[in-house]
């Protein structure tokens, strides 16, 4: 392992399960040399512990520090001790490095998604309430004055700042140790051009649709520069509280919902990419929150999510939720319950609008009064203080919370970044300090692109083509952007940054040089290198 280690110096590995000499000497060895290519934090299964001598060399590992235990159990059994490799102390606490870089080490952990919306579609709040609840803030390095600073997103509000980067932390196993970056970009409503220079540097897209006011001329022409690069969507059919107060007949809701739907896979099929899966998650209903200034709302639902929420109030096991899974969208119908339950004047009811609408509705209606039997029931808390309409949406969070759900069918559906170019044993990415209105720092991220996903007059050309002489672009060489300053912001020419150093690609940069370079790219920030 060692020797492998000096021979591929860019394989990391997430985790290791080590089953081999029961020489206490040697499994040792085996620890030691495992960390040689471990990721921050990688998982470690050790076999055997049920033998007294390899007990001791697992009791010894964790009591020195080589290894931490793990919060949620992987190995089921007491034959494998399971733990994480230990990191070194952090500076200070909340540094928001030392919780980073784990995270932007590893290109699986990493999502970067657009946002796109038709004005007013609720944007905004969407992204105010996604900060106070899941941004990703810490302190940051110190300033040149010597006192740490706080780090936020740009901005909260879009009229205050035209560009919004947004980092965002999900952790779907509390108990692991590497949560995902969701690194949410939200150039202006207006700026086609801006969006259109953005998305070589993006994977996915989170849309935002406003379910009563349906899809626009501009959000068509922006979701179409989107899928033209191969950028995968999740959609949030927002404001589907609206929706119904709107339209009274269940029937009518859900035909403008599909309506919607359809319309974005069509576009997607189009462009050679699958429709949207419903069923799966890829959609998602809700409400972002009630305004940008308020902090009550956020709530939302997959299918599967909601079905199994009203399942736990009515006892439904796995399989008969995935059964009326099954019927929970499209042409599935169910007829009419003879003792009126169901009755809705019509000899047959959707799927949809049994399972999800009618019960949604009823939901909404007994928070919006106060129903405190009908919140026990469903697994809701009430404020009685506040009233209806912000009870109502307090009660829906609390009820079906949704920066949790909108976050994880981001992470499925949506890819990691591309690797960049023929390089493909590693991809760069970098963040830095920034100083935005009223002296607030925020931070920004950069990455390694490849010449094939770039516009033609952002390519590098090869030495030939920069004497005048013709050439085609230097496919292997990527370039580096900055991410959120409005439009793609190339790093200066030649500069290749890792952790802790600035280099030019082929050579050493003096230290003078290094300083400047630092402290014009990164304004006191870190860069780092990932796989």
């Amino acid at each position: 392992m060692p020797e492998y280690a000096r021979d591929n110096p860019n394989f990391k590995a997430d985790l290791f399960h080590i089953d081999g000499d029961h020489q206490p000497e040697n499994a040792k060895a085996d620890l030691v040399n495992a960390l040689r290519l471990a990721r921050p934090s990688a998982v470690v299964i050790f076999d055997d512990i049920c033998f007294s001598p390899l007990k001791a060399v697992w009791t010894e590992a964790l009591q020195s520090g080589l290894l931490s235990p793990l919060e949620v159990e992987i190995a089921g059994s007491s034959r494998q001790g399971v733990a994480c490799f230990s990191r070194s102390p952090q500076k200070g606490p909340g540094d928001l490095f030392f919780d980073l870089s784990p995270v932007i080490s590893h290109r699986g952990r990493i999502r970067n998604v657009i946002v796109l919306a038709p004005t007013d579609h609720g944007q905004d709040s969407l992204l105010g309430y996604l900060t106070r609840h899941r941004s990703w803030t810490g302190v940051a390095v110190k300033n040149p004055a010597g006192k740490s600073v706080k780090l936020e997103p740009n901005s909260t509000e879009r009229h205050q700042s035209p560009w919004l980067s947004l980092p965002l932390r999900f952790q779907p196993s509390p108990g692991l140790p590497t949560p995902y970056l969701v690194h949410l970009t939200a150039p202006p409503f207006y700026a086609t051009d801006q969006i259109e220079a953005t998305l070589p540097l993006l994977e996915g897209a989170l849309l935002v649709v406003d379910c009563a006011e349906g899809l626009t001329a501009q959000f068509r022409t922006q979701l179409r520069l989107a899928l033209a690069h191969r950028i995968r969507p999740v959609l949030l059919m927002n404001k589907i509280d609206k929706l119904q107060a709107l339209v009274p007949d269940d029937e009518d809701v859900y035909m403008r919902l599909t309506a919607i739907i359809s319309e974005v896979s069509d576009m997607m099929e189009s462009h050679g990419l699958d429709g949207l899966d419903v069923r799966g998650g890829q959609v998602v209903f809700g409400r972002g929150s009630l305004s940008v200034a308020e902090s009550i709302g956020g709530w939302g639902f997959t299918l599967r999510g909601l079905l199994e929420k009203f399942g736990a109030s009515r006892g439904w096991d796995a399989d008969r939720v995935t059964a009326l899974l099954d019927r929970a969208w499209g042409d599935q119908f169910f007829k009419a319950a003879s003792d009126g339950r169901r009755a809705t004047g019509v000899s047959r009811e959707r799927g949809f609008c049994l399972l999800v609408l009618r019960p949604l509705r009823d939901a909404m209606a007994a928070f919006e009064a106060g129903d405190e039997e009908r919140a026990a029931v469903l697994g809701a808390q009430l404020r009685p203080e506040l009233g209806g309409n912000a009870r109502r949406h307090w009660a829906m969070e609390s009820w079906i919370p949704l920066a949790d759900v909108l976050l994880n069918a981001l992470v499925l559906y949506t890819p990691p970044p591309r690797l960049a170019g023929e390089r493909a044993e590693r991809v760069f990415y970098a963040a830095r300090r920034l100083r935005g209105a009223g002296g607030k720092y925020s931070f920004s991220f950069g990455r390694e692109i490849g010449q094939d996903v770039l516009p033609e007059e952002m390519q590098v050309q090869d030495e030939d083509a920069e004497r005048g002489g013709g050439g085609d672009p230097v496919a292997s060489v990527p370039r580096l952007f900055w991410l959120n300053c409005g439009e793609a912001v190339p790093f200066p020419e030649g500069v290749e940054i890792s952790e802790g150093a600035l280099v030019a690609r082929g050579y050493p940069v003096d230290l003078e040089q290094q300083k400047e370079m630092k402290e014009e790219v990164f304004g006191g920030g870190h860069a780092f290198q990932i796989h």
